[in-house]
């Protein structure tokens, strides 16, 4: 029997661990925490109290284990732990050593981009931080960002140059890395782009949209879908094969990447950056419904080394898929102190649906930060829309005072236009 390693409980452990011990494999899971406090150690064979950046002693616990996978969820610093422990164990990895780089580096990606032609926003600065000369040449709005931070950690908006310096020094307070990207605002809708590869070929599993609700920060994306088939023409038309060539450029081998992408107001895509991980909003769960692709068991399989040589690629998405597959990202509109959560056992207990929670009761947390992820797959768009107005209705996270802590997605004009 095949031996998983699970380093630590981040979004996507759970299903990792239970997917990997319905396929027959043996799963251990290790952090410094206890199993109440791991959720991926209630579901494993067997449980180490090893911290995940104690790389030696998990060298040798490896050893003297039999190991024969590392797998981590969606946590960046355990996935640094991943490619470093199967580099000594001599072990597969899932993900690209290479690749890696350029998904945690904006500067690196974007350069990789224009190498090949693939469009990426014009900037003003890309390399070092902004002369005054290059900001005297800055033609306003602008995005200001740093080159190694996810999730839009130290991202500004600006109109101006005084705006411009005090968005510099914000991503100064958040990153050592001496490179700014300062490039043009784009507007219009984000979608996604995911990929897997095997053997350096890469296919599209799924073109899909980011959407948020109108009036709220444009990154806190309340629902992503599959819905997104009026831009899928257009997408595979004019920048599927430079993502592909991206994907070759940067030595990506195996594995699955994805890309965040704006359909601009002037009619163009342009690539913002790339992941090579499962991703945070837990797409990949739908999409096996959706496409047939299980992501989880293609990550896993290669990780401990099973049929690698019979893999079989996905055929390379052309059109729209029938079904709608769906992740409905629940955010805070305000922080404080979650006192009280309404409804959601209505669909953690609907096998129909997966919930994954983020925060529970009595956790305090911030305003724009995401509390619970809901996903399914329905028929159509509007199956989709009435799904969600019903969690609208159902589903509550209170306060202290009994207010309303959610930002609640019912722009259902939007998704409907998305849809042929």
């Amino acid at each position: 029997m095949k031996k998983l390693l699970m380093l630590g409980t981040s979004t996507g452990s759970v299903q990792i661990v239970k997917y990997a011990k319905a396929a027959g494999i043996y799963t251990v899971v290790t952090d410094f925490f206890p199993v109440e406090k791991s959720e991926a150690k209630k579901y494993a064979d067997e449980c180490w109290d090893i911290s995940t950046a104690d790389i030696d002693t998990l060298e040798k616990k490896c050893i003297e284990e039999n190991i024969d996978g590392v797998f981590a969820g969606v946590s960046e610093f355990n996935l640094d732990k991943v490619l470093e422990l199967t580099e000594r164990l001599h072990l597969p990895c899932y993900i690209n050593k290479n690749a890696w780089g350029y998904a945690r580096n904006k500067y690196e990606f974007k350069q990789v981009c224009k190498k090949v032609g693939a469009p990426v926003s014009p900037d003003f600065c890309c390399d070092g931080y902004p002369s005054e000369e290059d900001m005297d040449n800055v033609v306003y709005p602008v995005v200001v960002k740093p080159v190694d931070k996810s999730s839009n950690k130290g991202l500004t908006f600006v109109n101006n140059k005084e705006e411009l310096l005090q968005a510099i020094e914000k991503v100064k307070s958040v990153s050592d890395n001496p490179n700014v990207i300062v490039e043009r605002k784009l507007h219009g809708q984000e979608v996604t782009a995911y990929y897997a590869i095997a053997n350096g070929e890469p296919s599209l599993v799924s073109f899909y949209s980011m959407n948020s609700e109108p009036g709220m920060p444009i990154y806190t994306y309340s629902l992503t879908t599959t819905v997104s088939d009026i831009l899928l023409d257009k997408y595979v038309a004019e920048v599927d094969e430079k993502v592909k060539q991206v994907i070759k450029e940067i030595k990506c081998k195996d594995g699955i990447a994805w890309f965040e992408i704006i359909y601009d107001q002037d009619g163009h895509f342009y690539l913002l950056e790339m992941g090579h991980r499962l991703p945070g909003d837990m797409m990949f769960v739908p999409l096996t419904d959706v496409t047939g692709f299980n992501s989880i068991a293609w990550l896993v399989n290669y990780a401990v080394g099973n049929n690698l040589d019979s893999r079989v690629l996905p055929q390379s998405q052309k059109e729209p898929y029938k079904k709608c597959g769906c992740s409905y990202m629940l955010w805070t509109k305000q922080g404080g102190k979650i006192t009280q959560i309404v409804g959601l056992d209505k669909y953690k207990n609907n096998s129909k649906f997966f919930v994954h929670e983020i925060a529970h009761k009595n956790y305090d947390v911030q305003q724009y930060r995401p509390v619970s992820i809901i996903t399914f797959t329905v028929e159509d768009c509007q199956k989709m829309c009435d799904v969600i107005e019903d969690i609208n209705k159902t589903v509550h996270y209170r306060d202290e005072q009994g207010n309303d802590m959610l930002i609640y997605f019912d722009d259902y004009s939007h998704l409907l236009s998305q849809a042929r």
